[in-house]
């Protein structure tokens, strides 16, 4: 009985003993710091937001060009401290604050980014706005839609009917592409023109090969409405001479 009764004394004294100990690093300031780095390059991060969570007596800290941080965390015995920073996966870590410098080094994973598809067709140069003459070498970029075939079509600004150019365009290896452009007569200077790049079906493609061999026949290239089709591309510029 007399050994059971000092037993318990014991665990009580170790209670009291060890609240007092919480007690005093409660009301003791904890200064908590470290580094933070890229996990995957080991280099230090810079402007990482070190926040301690539920705590809005607490400033939030901002690691320096070594990644370092200081935080002062006072009246607990433990903290969640929260690393983020745009591009990263945020870091929660939960402290004991059993120190009054504790070392918290803590490593950032980077978001994957996704990549960034290429555009199917852009129009390089000329640019919209741009004087011209008579004639233009339209240049671009893209890449190619299965089953689709490139052409440039050019009209005057306001004109129902447009001209299709040249000829079914093809793409060099790096999605380059060129072709020669007409703009109207001398008549039609001072006049915008817009140029539009297209991708058009077979049946489309079939129908503008047959207007060229028409048109070679006969030396009479007229007008046609523009057809359906996607992606596209389209500038504008200014006639200035012939």
């Amino acid at each position: 009985m007399r050994k059971g009764t000092i037993c318990i004394l014991a665990i009580l004294i170790a209670i009291c003993f060890l609240s007092s100990v919480e007690e005093a690093i409660a009301q003791t300031d904890v200064i908590v710091s470290g580094y933070v780095y890229d996990d995957s390059t080991n280099l230090p991060v810079q402007g990482v937001k070190v926040e301690v969570k539920e705590a809005e007596d607490i400033s939030p800290a901002l690691t320096s060009q070594s990644g370092k941080y200081t935080i002062v965390i006072s009246g607990r015995t433990e903290a969640r401290i929260t690393f983020s920073k745009e591009g990263y996966n945020s870091v929660t870590s939960l402290l004991k604050l059993t120190e009054s410098n504790l070392k918290h080094d803590v490593r950032l994973n980077r978001i994957p980014q996704k990549p960034i598809p290429s555009p199917a067709l852009i129009i390089i140069s000329p640019k919209s706005g741009e004087e011209v003459g008579a004639t233009v070498r339209v240049e671009g970029r893209g890449t190619n839609v299965p089953e689709k075939f490139l052409w440039v079509y050019s009209h005057r600004e306001g004109l129902e009917d447009w001209w299709p150019q040249g000829g079914a365009i093809k793409l060099k290896k790096n999605g380059e592409w060129k072709q020669g452009v007409f703009l109207g007569g001398p008549q039609d200077i001072g006049f915008d023109f817009e140029i539009k790049a297209i991708w058009v079906d077979e049946k489309t493609n079939r129908r503008l090969k047959d207007y060229f061999a028409e048109g070679n026949r006969t030396g009479n290239f007229p007008g046609i409405p523009l057809p359906d089709g996607s992606p596209s591309a389209e500038v504008t510029v200014h006639k200035v001479r012939q």
